[in-house]
């Protein structure tokens, strides 16, 4: 990692070598580093590694726009089950996904696909979509389109009706009614923004009201992506 003013300064022999071999390793990293380069220009590229963000250079080179997240699967985050994931028969908070992704503060839009299946137990309860984990949060919004089902076999005969709603809390929110069923599923697509304050993990959860006597599994092929967006609204008009 190095960072460079990109101004070749006038000498000769090693020292005109030298920098112009910290300008090439400047270009080769992107001007990689935890604080921000001393010179900038328009469309400048910054890996910023202080916040796990990519940052460009606006325009004007006044300031810098988000280009996504520094992580190994690109500039946003991506997580797929390729295989289902076996939860507990309890009445806490459990992982959606099994992961979380580490956030930088920030504002970032997300999207969730899942299914939830139970074959066993037939004590009454409630399930609940929610999020945790160790960031902070100023504000989260966003809109879950769902389908339950008590009983029967999955995918049902019949699709019941989707419900939608907008919620504005990482508290988890009740999707269902009451499932006294030994078989339930539900199945999901959750869309939103939420800005982080202070950096931590942020996680996808659900909730039992009850713990009903057979552990839910979330299915294969449920996924989730989050990735960084703008919030200035000078940038509109």
């Amino acid at each position: 990692m190095a960072q460079h003013d990109f101004t070749i300064a006038s000498a000769s022999g090693l020292s005109l070598r030298l920098d112009v071999q910290n300008a090439l390793q400047a270009l080769a990293t992107q001007n990689s580093g935890s604080t921000e380069p001393s010179v900038t220009y328009p469309f400048l590229r910054w890996p910023d590694m202080g916040s796990g963000l990519m940052k460009e250079r606006n325009s004007n080179d006044t300031d810098w726009n988000v280009v996504g997240l520094l992580n190994s699967s690109g500039y946003d985050y991506r997580y797929r089950l390729n295989a289902t994931l076996a939860g507990a028969n309890v009445n806490t908070a459990q992982n959606l996904l099994g992961v979380g992704v580490t956030l930088a503060a920030g504002t970032y839009e997300f999207e969730i696909l899942f299914s939830l299946l139970k074959t066993a137990g037939t004590t009454a309860h409630t399930l609940a979509i929610g999020f945790g984990g160790t960031a902070v949060l100023s504000s989260i919004a966003y809109q879950l389109v769902y389908r339950s089902l008590d009983g029967g076999s999955f995918p049902p005969a019949a699709l019941s009706p989707a419900f939608t709603t907008w919620l504005q809390t990482a508290t988890p929110a009740v999707i269902s009614g009451s499932l006294t069923s030994a078989s339930a599923s539900h199945h999901g697509s959750i869309r939103g923004t939420v800005a982080i304050s202070t950096p931590g993990t942020f996680t996808p959860q659900y909730l039992l009201s009850a713990a009903p006597g057979g552990a839910y599994t979330t299915g294969a092929g449920s996924f989730m992506r989050i990735a960084p967006i703008q919030t200035r609204a000078a940038d509109w008009s």
